[in-house]
């Protein structure tokens, strides 16, 4: 595989043949793409692919399991964006989707929910805890492998990409009932490295009431 300097150097050598095949916003961001490569910016990477993670999950979902599911829709009447990503086509079973490299810290910076609390949820920096009930299971993207230690470049490998799914109930944490934990242990998210098709499709197999 190319080095990251070597498709930034074809890239620009290119520029205006790809500008002319699919667009300015498209050769921007590619170009940025591999500049984060280079310099081996996580952050900046999971800002990248964090909503692109959505489509991924779906179609890796679709493609990989017996459930069929769409991305959430935009006029749902939701105000906070709180609750879930996807959703199964026949609107039964609820889906949350994060991207992680490393830890797998849950807390969001939504806005609070009615009453401008959730005071077993919020913490100094703003951000809050997800409710047990806002989603079926927790899919969880990992493009530098469980323990976040694959090549950088992994991350636009999307083929190599891992994925954990835990259900909602299991990350509930003991000393915040109702609440989610803020960064699930390993203790916990270990039990499911490998399993994720089969979650999925025995927690939704237990939603719609059917016994395996």
């Amino acid at each position: 595989m190319a080095s990251s300097t070597d498709k930034i150097q074809r890239l620009e050598d290119k520029k205006e043949e790809i500008i002319n095949l699919v667009g300015k916003e498209v050769y921007y961001l590619a170009l940025s793409k591999e500049k984060m490569i280079q310099e081996n910016s996580r952050i900046d990477l999971g800002k990248l692919f964090a909503n692109p993670n959505e489509f991924i999950q779906a179609d890796w979902i679709n493609e990989t399991t017996n459930l069929n599911v769409k991305r959430r829709d935009a006029d749902d009447g939701s105000n906070n964006g709180d609750g879930y990503d996807l959703i199964t086509t026949d609107h039964v079973f609820t889906i949350q989707s994060k991207l992680r490299v490393k830890q797998m810290h849950l807390e969001c910076t939504r806005r609070l929910n009615e009453g401008g609390k959730n005071d077993h949820a919020a913490n100094n920096t703003g951000s809050v805890r997800y409710k047990v009930d806002e989603a079926d299971v927790f899919i969880f993207s990992k493009p530098l492998g469980f323990n976040g230690e694959a090549k950088i470049s992994n991350y636009v490998d999307i083929d190599k990409w891992e994925f954990i799914t835990i259900p909602a109930a299991v990350l509930e944490d003991p000393k915040a009932p109702g609440y989610c934990y803020a960064n699930v242990p390993k203790s916990v998210w270990g039990q499911y490295v490998g399993r994720a098709v089969e979650v999925l499709e025995s927690e939704y197999l237990k939603k719609i009431g059917i016994n395996e």
